[in-house]
């Protein structure tokens, strides 16, 4: 195997040492023996640099950004990114303080911001009382209705936990009569689903005083009336009045 001179061991045998060693990588005219592999070599390498220099460019100029949505489309604090159409984006701004996001077809983003409904419990649907009109009672006879402006109308509504809630201020006109007593009927409810499965006793306020009460029964056949004497002068009120349909 071919190796440098050893000093003080290769005396008189240097330069034959020296030149097999060499002759090892280089020519006899001195040149690298593997001069060829290393230019292959260094070739190869410049094509794969080449190579990947050109994929780069490549992925550079066919990168998607179709699918990226820049950041100044937001543009204030509370802003929602909602889609308006297949693969199609835009801003809805934040809404009033309060507000809640609804779905609304008609809009362009098809949501839009609106006023709280109650914190999501279904309004009420009121129906107009059936009031008696020109009813006989003794020597005369009389009329029911209601007060008027600025007061509701009398009326009754369901809710879904099948709680009857009553509304309005009655006037009771009267004809040859100063009174009308217990069993008297004020009123009726619109609907039998609104009709109690059992009588129930109710307190109305009377509006004309503010300081006394008018006592109401609630009957199974949907009939509201009195449970003691009433005059002229005084006001059924029907508001706050809640009862339900079971027994």
């Amino acid at each position: 195997m071919a190796r440098l001179p050893i000093p003080g061991s290769d005396d008189n045998t240097w330069g034959g040492i020296l030149n097999d060693f060499l002759s090892v990588e280089l020519n006899n005219d001195g040149s690298l023996k593997k001069t060829s592999q290393i230019q292959a070599a260094q070739a190869a390498a410049d094509a794969a640099q080449t190579t990947a220099n050109s994929a780069q460019s490549g992925l550079t100029n066919k990168a998607d950004t179709s699918a990226i949505v820049p950041i100044s489309t937001i543009n204030a604090k509370g802003d929602l990114l909602v889609g308006t159409a297949n693969d199609t984006i835009t801003r809805l701004g934040v809404g009033t303080n309060g507000w809640v996001l609804t779905a609304d077809s008609t809009q362009t983003s098809g949501v839009k911001w609106a006023a709280a409904s109650g914190g999501g419990v279904p309004a009420l649907t009121w129906t107009s009382l059936v009031l008696p009109t020109n009813a006989p009672w003794f020597s005369g006879s009389y009329t029911v209705q209601a007060y008027g402006s600025p007061y509701a109308a009398p009326a009754a509504a369901l809710d879904a936990q099948g709680v009857v809630h009553l509304r309005g201020l009655m006037q009771i006109v009267m004809s040859g009569i100063t009174q009308i007593n217990a069993g008297a009927l004020l009123a009726t409810l619109p609907s039998s689903t609104m009709f109690s499965a059992a009588k129930k006793l109710v307190w109305s306020m009377d509006a004309n005083t503010s300081t006394s009460g008018l006592g109401l029964a609630v009957n199974t056949d949907g009939a509201i009336t009195a449970t003691s004497t009433i005059s002229s002068s005084q006001l059924p009120n029907l508001d706050s009045i809640t009862f339900d349909t079971q027994a």
